[in-house]
């Protein structure tokens, strides 16, 4: 720094000059910005060019409020920083700072000493700033208040991540959190289950959570639980509105449930259907979810009975979404006309493609809902009335939610449909539904899932204003129903996390400290996360499942049940391991009849069993008892017109599903396409098109019947019909594989081979693929399988063989396919391994034997393959292969038989 002589460099000194000019150049220019400030402050010059966004003009923000971000845009475009000031009604600043950005934040506890002495006064947020080439000023402001309205309670939301199809298939990834308006970080309540979690309402009472929770993803499973110190969600803690009516066979999920104000009851959709796909090529909005179809149901927490709300349980509606007055004697819910979309209806809880509810997706189809009220009456409900402001009024109106003190309604309102639209904006109007007015708060990308807080003052809500994750925001609302423009909650946002579902939390936070699964790992859990993987056509998942919940409780009978139709599904029914597993499973079916003498239930399980076994008259004389003491019973129909097909008594099946229809005529379609199938197993070919074509009239987007209708008309050799019934097919889903082998049927049946040879690839190609996205589908493997063999590539059926004997070793068409296909490869060795596996895993077989004597003879053991023609003779003296082949045997042997 110093020579030898201690004076300074020159350079040195240079350098600190210009550092000294710098510095004191900053200073003036600061002292000049801060002073212009005074005077645009004081009106005494005019400065434009720049604008404050955030907040918007009059914005309230609440005494317990953080320091928001004040954020502006400045249209100089080459500034190297801003003085910000806030003042008050005197023109005196509260405080001032120069940044480098277009935000600042005031420091936390000036800004806590700037509410304390300022709240319900007139504030001014100014920003000014001298741009570098120009030299000139812009500037501009914003006012706003400080309310001395406190929120006063904490928020529980949601943090999902996107895309929706995402989420579905990695629920561990959502999330639930408490936080505040006071600017901490959420604390996180409930993380990593393996379950889908999403509508939730607190009872002040307790307070209570109530919670949809997918219980092993059973859509109607649903969680009462005291929201204090740390919450653990136990099996006993969950009930399923899939018990609603269960006898009636119509399926159950439970959709926007909200408990009442003194906990005593919930409200539910039950008897629902819903349209519900993802829309991967959208991120902000990738999900079409509304109901289409169901009544408002009513459980009882005190008695545990379920039952349904006069006033709001007309079929002939959709009626969804209950909300509760604060004094728990009115209801409000959306009402429309039902729309049965039969693709919907048999996915049941899958989620659906989007093919399957195109009508709505491309905007053909409108679906308007309107909000009523009905009296609770202590459940006895009453009549419905549509409330005037919020309904026929040609657009769809939904989540009503009433504000505290009973005054005011704030509900969401679009063009269309329910849930996560991006034109929702809310509307505020009187509680007797007059008066209703667009909010101010409204942003301009949709606006929904509201929540009043306690004190009746501020209203949380979900915007995708700002980011394409859903975020939270706050607005004022006056004691005449004015509300303040919207203020976004910062310390809640979340990176790539779409934050939902906020709910004001009605007691102390602090005494709630969290949220733990202890139901996940049970025997019920995972039978009912099977079924779903069964549904997806997730099988080995769905193994896993059963096993591991054989493991945890081996008397929990639905796991028997489900194994059944699993075993059914992958074609390895009756081994003699499975005939144990139903053997055990009607030892419990009989327990549990003898504990809850006649329960219907338990007596209809051992009837499942005992069909399944092939009793099926034992199993037919306890249906008839069911029937007889529960004329209503609905699946013991099913089942017993089931029983008449293996019986071979079409007619009584037929009279069977008729009394169906009768009972519940929404299943008509369902049905009739049973009844038209089972004419066709019969070859009753007229009668079966006679039943399609009155369906087809009925229901003409229904691919179910055109593509058998397509079966009757290629067997036929009706080309013409037959090419009519695929190109509705191929229009509708141009990704089925099987339209494509069909068509391919059609062409050559024409004559046109070029034709029928490139829909065979292109279906080909499409099955492949459909293979591709799920390996556990093994109905697949086997179709794949089946298609190789016919076209003589044995050894690439054999590897697909292998494919499912990897993931299923005992499977039965698997093992019996390969050896057969061993037989034709002549790898006699490999067949006999194969047959005698069989043997050891089912019951013996005649095809076993006969096959395993002529991979002996060949292989030059004649000794034992008389030992398996005598094996087919003991279960079969008359089999005529065994007889002709036994005989060829001894000549070869020379022997005197």
């Amino acid at each position: 720094m110093y020579n030898k002589t201690g004076i300074l460099h020159k350079g040195l000194i240079k350098v600190l000059s210009l550092a000294f000019i710098t510095i004191c150049g900053v200073s003036c220019t600061k002292s000049k910005v801060r002073s212009v400030g005074r005077d645009f402050l004081n009106n005494t010059v005019e400065l434009k060019g720049l604008a404050v966004n955030y907040p918007k003009k009059n914005t309230l923000f609440p005494v317990d409020f953080q320091a928001p971000t004040f954020r502006w845009t400045d249209s100089s475009g080459n500034n190297s920083g801003w003085y910000v000031c806030i003042s008050d009604s005197l023109k005196n600043i509260l405080m001032d700072e120069f940044v480098r950005q277009q935000l600042w934040r005031p420091d936390s506890s000036e800004w806590e000493s700037l509410k304390r002495n300022n709240t319900e006064k007139q504030l001014q947020v100014t920003v000014i700033s001298l741009a570098r080439k120009s030299k000139q000023f812009t500037g501009g402001s914003q006012l706003f208040r400080i309310s001395e309205d406190s929120v006063g309670s904490d928020i529980f939301f949601r943090a999902v991540t996107l895309p929706f199809s995402y989420a579905v298939n990695n629920v561990q990834t959502i999330e639930w959190y408490l936080g505040s308006v006071r600017g901490e970080a959420p604390r996180k309540m409930l993380d990593n289950m393996p379950v889908c979690a999403n509508c939730h309402s607190f009872s002040p009472q307790g307070p209570t959570l109530a919670m949809d929770v997918d219980y092993g993803n059973d859509k109607g499973s649903y969680a009462l639980v005291r929201a204090s110190d740390t919450c653990t969600i136990r099996p006993q803690d969950i009930i399923t509105w899939s018990s609603f009516k269960k006898d009636e066979g119509e399926p159950t999920f439970g959709l926007l449930s909200q408990i009442s104000p003194s906990g005593k009851y919930v409200l539910s959709t039950v008897k629902d259907l819903s349209v519900f796909t993802a829309v991967d090529d959208n991120l902000a909005y990738s999900q079409l979810f509304f109901p289409i179809k169901g009544i408002i149901g009513i459980y009882d927490v005190g008695s545990n009975n379920f039952t349904e709300l006069q006033g709001a349980n007309d079929p002939k509606y959709v009626q969804s979404n209950p909300v509760w007055s604060p004094d728990g004697k009115k209801v409000l819910f959306a009402r429309t006309e039902t729309y049965i979309n039969e693709k919907v209806k048999r996915a049941g809880t899958a989620l659906l493609n989007i093919n399957d509810v195109k009508e709505f997706k491309q905007g053909g189809k409108e679906f308007k809902f309107n909000i009523y009220t009905v009296d609770f009456n202590d459940g006895t409900g009453g009549i419905p009335q549509p409330l005037q402001d919020a309904s026929f009024n040609g657009k769809s109106n939904y989540f009503p939610k009433y504000s505290p003190d009973g005054k005011w309604i704030v509900f969401c309102q679009a063009e269309n449909f329910m849930l996560l639209q991006p034109d929702s904006k809310l509307y505020i109007m009187k509680a007797d539904g007059t008066g209703a007015r667009l909010m101010n708060c409204n942003t301009d990308n949709m606006n929904s899932w509201h929540s009043w807080s306690p004190n009746g003052r501020w209203l949380v809500f979900s915007s995708k204003e700002e980011s394409l994750y859903t975020r939270l925001y706050l607005t004022h609302i006056d004691e005449n129903g004015n509300d303040s423009p919207p203020i976004l909650l910062e310390n809640l946002v979340f990176e790539k996390r779409a934050v939902n579902i906020p709910e004001f939390f009605p007691g102390k936070a602090p005494e709630f400290a969290t949220i733990e699964d202890d139901f996940s790992n049970t025997a019920p859990y995972f039978a009912a996360l099977a079924t779903d993987n069964i549904r997806s056509h997730y099988y080995l998942r769905a193994e896993q499942n059963l096993s591991r919940a054989m493991e945890l409780n081996p008397n929990y009978i639905d796991t028997y049940i489900l194994k059944i139709l699993l075993n059914s599904i992958l074609q390895q029914v009756n081994s003699k391991e499975e005939k144990a597993e139903k053997d055990r499973a009607l030892s419990i079916a009989d327990s549990l009849i003898a504990i809850n003498k006649g329960d219907i239930e338990s007596e209809f399980l051992k009837a499942s069993l005992l069909s399944s076994k092939g009793e099926n008259d034992k199993a037919l004389s306890i249906l008839n008892s069911i029937i007889s003491r529960s004329p209503s019973f609905y699946r013991a129909y099913d089942l017993l017109a089931t029983i008449y097909k293996k019986q071979n008594k079409p007619d009584l099946a037929i009279r069977t599903y008729r009394k169906m229809i009768a009972m519940v005529p929404l299943n008509e379609l369902e049905i009739s396409l049973s009844i038209a199938k089972l004419h066709l197993s019969k070859n009753h070919t007229e009668d079966a098109l006679s039943i399609l074509k009155m369906m087809s009239e009925k229901h003409p987007d229904y691919d179910e019947i055109h593509k058998n209708l397509c079966g009757i008309y290629i067997g036929k050799k009706d080309l013409r019909s037959a090419r009519y019934e695929i190109d509705i097919l191929l229009n509708d889903d141009s990704t089925n594989y099987t339209y494509y082998f069909m068509n391919s049927e059609i062409a050559d049946l024409a004559g046109e081979k070029d034709k029928a040879r490139r829909y065979y690839a292109e279906g080909r190609e499409l099955l492949n693929h459909k293979l591709e996205q799920n390996r556990e589908d093994i109905p697949l493997y086997f179709e794949i399988a089946g298609i190789l063999q016919n076209s003589k590539d044995l050894q690439g059926a054999v590897e697909e063989y292998d494919e499912i004997l990897k993931h299923f070793p005992s499977n039965y068409k698997a093992l019996k396919e390969k050896a057969r296909v061993m037989l034709m490869m002549q790898q006699w060795q490999d067949a006999i391994v194969l047959y005698e596996k069989l043997l050891n895993l089912y019951d013996p077989e005649e095809e076993f034997y006969n096959n395993t004597a002529i991979a002996y003879i060949k292989l030059g053991n004649y000794e034992e393959a008389l030992n398996c023609f005598n094996n087919t003779l003991k279960l079969n003296p008359s089999n005529e292969d065994a007889l002709y082949n036994r005989t060829r045997l001894y000549k070869m042997i020379g022997s005197p038989q």
